[in-house]
């Protein structure tokens, strides 16, 4: 639906590729009935619309405070019924009907934004669009909930310290006087992992950023024989570095098979990936965590940046916004803390048992460059640590000799 100019409570409706408008300005006339002969019944009173598909399709719309519904069966005939429930028992849509009237509340609560400890906004996708509250800080949020459940709670991860510091998750989760604890990891990362900072990259800011990425980490997935996840910050990098790849695999003659996030589901995509065994898979955001590929399989995580949120996220926005006025640092009490976390679960793709061994190569210069390079690269396992190209590929020779 696209709202023309003009009207200002009006839709419009593209139904086979025809247009088909609710009056001009909103009106109830000759618009309306063309939109009922269509199967389409769209009252713009609150803006609102929801789309029940089944046996029978119901359009449940916002009037005033009395929502409302039609109904409408595969022949498109239309009735229409109200509160008293007469009709809508005869369709089975009272339960419909009550969640439409829940839903126009939520809706207005929405516009009005009168809780100024949530920041609201909308995503769009190709036919919907998606409202969003977000609560500024959720450590409010946590103290009820685990008052209200007295018991114990305990929470637990491989990422959840700051260079084994809890503060910055027990502040954000309103953990006060926590008990912590941390133990090392069993696996012995100075053998069976090398961390990897290539020389002579320019600025992530660059244009040439990711190819420089891709010159750089290319040898590294030579020597390996694939078996290697390139993890993307952004889209759009994930979709140049896959097509810098394809590329580099044609001009040097290697025939390892290359995937991209979104040729298939993500379980999919794992399943593919381990099964072929010197593949290489180039994704974003959703496979830096929670992903498992232990074995041969995976030899090479490459990073291309430091995954700091986009600075125009409109959660983090409006939470930097807060930070700021109450004194505080928002990029190291928030930001980093954050990137540190993130980096973390990406590294942690690479050994997954006793036996794996592989190469994290992070790509992104201000690891060793800016001040605050050492809380993240400090915060990783113990692995050894290499600028040098010659290193890492002494350190596969073992593997095919």
């Amino acid at each position: 639906y696209e709202k023309p100019e003009g009207e200002r409570r009006g839709l419009v409706a593209r139904i086979d590729g025809e247009r088909v408008a609710e009056g001009e300005r909103g009106g109830r006339g000759r618009g309306r009935s063309q939109i009922e002969r269509t199967g389409f019944a769209i009252d713009m009173t609150v803006d609102m619309q929801i789309r029940m598909l089944g046996q029978r399709r119901f359009w449940v719309t916002g009037h005033g405070d009395q929502p409302r519904a039609l109904a409408l069966d595969r022949r498109h005939d239309v009735q229409q019924f109200g509160a008293d429930g007469g009709c809508a028992k005869r369709f089975g849509a009272t339960r419909v009907l009550r969640r439409a009237g829940e839903l126009v509340a939520q809706l207005k609560r929405w516009q009005k934004g009168a809780d100024a400890d949530y920041v609201r906004w909308g995503e769009t996708y190709t036919l919907s669009l998606q409202l969003n509250a977000t609560p500024l800080v959720i450590a409010s949020i946590m103290k009820k909930q685990m008052s209200g459940h007295p018991r114990a709670w305990i929470f637990t991860s491989a990422t959840l310290a700051v260079q084994r510091d809890f503060g910055h998750y027990c502040g954000e989760m309103g953990l006060e006087g926590a008990e912590s604890a941390f133990w090392d990891s069993p696996f012995d990362y100075e053998t069976q992992a090398l961390l990897y900072a290539p020389t002579g990259l320019p600025d992530p800011n660059n244009y040439a950023y990711t190819e420089a990425v891709v010159k750089a980490a290319f040898p590294v997935v030579k020597a390996s024989g694939g078996r290697a996840f390139f993890l993307c910050t952004s889209l759009r990098a994930m979709r140049r570095t896959h097509e810098l790849l394809a590329e580099q695999l044609e001009r040097a003659g290697l025939d390892f098979p290359l995937l991209i996030q979104g040729e298939g589901s993500k379980n999919e995509l794992l399943e593919r990936f381990r099964r072929l065994g010197n593949a290489i898979l180039v994704a974003s955001q959703s496979f830096w965590e929670g992903v498992d590929v232990p074995g041969d399989a995976l030899s090479v995580v490459v990073i291309d940046k430091l995954p700091f949120a986009p600075p125009d996220d409109p959660v983090l926005a409006a939470r930097i916004d807060n930070m700021q006025k109450e004194g505080r640092s928002p990029f190291m009490e928030y930001q980093l803390p954050r990137a540190v976390i993130n980096v973390k679960q990406g590294a942690g793709r690479l050994i997954r048992t006793e036996r794996d061994r592989g190469v994290l190569a992070i790509c992104d210069p201000r690891m060793l460059t800016k001040p605050y390079g050492k809380r993240i690269w400090r915060s990783l396992p113990p692995m050894k640590r290499t600028r040098e190209l010659d290193v890492v590929l002494d350190f596969f020779q073992g593997d095919f000799a």
